[in-house]
């Protein structure tokens, strides 16, 4: 398991191989990219045809992130509540009918199951978190609390990833509003050390 900490190709073959065995070029490039903003903290945008399977590496890259470790609270917006849940459930569902999943057992804690932090819809792997939200979701005061080494530490989100926030054919007012959220309210999550937030943003190509 330990041989794909810092391949995130090979983590998708192996866990996910129903979703992501099909690794065409463009799709490859996509995905080192993807995995170089996770593993450098780095700050991406990507603007991809629709049908590329770019929300499945999304949905990937984030649990691949909390699973090693590499970050340990994501933020995952959508264009509205209604495709952020759908994401979560999407997540969930991933996760639980794979070899991951048979895996995990007991470290894997899913939204609603009776566990922990189900007001929040966290999605948690080793105490780390990925939560869904919708991009006019209330943002302010986002925390996650970490069990680290037996103490409890509050964090606040390390990363985030804006699938397909934008509409296809998005005028110019529907762009400003959505430049505002991203610089004004995402890129201001993080704690003072982790200011921008790092991430990454998808979109689709206008048609």
């Amino acid at each position: 398991m330990e041989k794909y900490k810092n391949d995130f190709i090979g983590f998708c073959k192996w866990a996910f191989p129903e979703y992501c065995n099909d690794f065409t070029e463009k799709r490859k490039k996509l995905a080192l990219k993807m995995q170089h903003a996770v593993l450098y903290k780095a700050y991406k945008g990507f603007e991809e045809n629709r049908g590329c399977g770019k929300t499945t590496l999304c949905k990937a890259l984030a649990i691949w992130a909390i699973y090693y470790n590499h970050l340990h609270y994501i933020t995952i917006f959508a264009y509205n509540d209604y495709w952020a849940e759908s994401i979560s459930k999407s997540i969930c569902s991933m996760i639980i009918h794979s070899e991951l999943g048979n895996y995990l057992g007991y470290n894997l804690k899913l939204p609603g199951n009776g566990t922990y932090f189900v007001e929040e819809k966290c999605i948690c792997i080793f105490g780390n978190a990925i939560q869904c939200l919708g991009l006019n979701s209330s943002k302010k005061g986002l925390i996650f609390n970490i069990d680290h080494k037996g103490t409890t530490e509050t964090i606040r989100p390390d990363f985030f990833i804006m699938d397909d926030c934008l509409s296809i054919n998005h005028g110019e007012v529907e762009y400003k509003k959505y430049q505002s959220i991203l610089c004004s309210d995402i890129m201001a999550l993080g704690s003072h050390e982790n200011n921008p937030l790092p991430g990454v943003i998808i979109y689709t190509k206008n048609l």
